[in-house]
């Protein structure tokens, strides 16, 4: 797979947003890619997350609590707070058609590249403390960022 192809995918994750086309290209040298087949569970709502995954072609469902809560398509990226915490998973990813295939970046692998890039670390953490504000912003106005918020009166 690609670099590059996954590097011109990269503009749909907010937390590498801030980042310059070099720094995306050192996270992206990174990836690993993977396939799965139709039916396959690539991670499991509950477990320990470890692993960043931007979907490169097929489809997949974000299942909550057995229920379908979005298809993610070629574009699309779980598990970008992993790289971060390792934290539980929120859903489980299960792929649904015949040969989906990611980039995967492992937690390990980023934290040893965060370690000697400070300016990507420093840019991340202005990321992070940019998205806290919308989410705080978001709150105040009696919404949570992910809806359309509607007109008061």
């Amino acid at each position: 797979m690609s670099v590059l192809l996954a590097g011109t995918k990269v503009a749909h994750v907010s937390l590498f947003g801030g980042l310059s086309g070099q720094e995306i290209a050192a996270i992206y040298a990174l990836a690993r890619p993977m396939e799965y087949p139709a039916g396959a569970e690539v991670v499991s709502e509950g477990e320990d997350g470890g692993t960043f995954h931007l979907i490169i072609s097929g489809e997949a469902h974000r299942v909550i609590g057995g229920q379908v809560q979005a298809t993610l398509e070629a574009g699309d990226h779980f598990g970008a707070v992993s790289l971060l915490d390792g934290g539980p998973r929120t859903a489980s990813i299960v792929a649904t058609t015949p040969m989906m295939k990611t980039c995967a970046i492992s937690r390990l692998d980023f934290a040893r590249l965060l370690e000697q890039n400070a300016s990507i670390a420093r840019k991340l953490l202005s990321t992070l403390a940019a998205l806290v504000r919308e989410l705080r912003a978001g709150e105040s106005q009696g919404y949570s960022g992910r809806e359309t918020p509607t007109p008061s009166g």
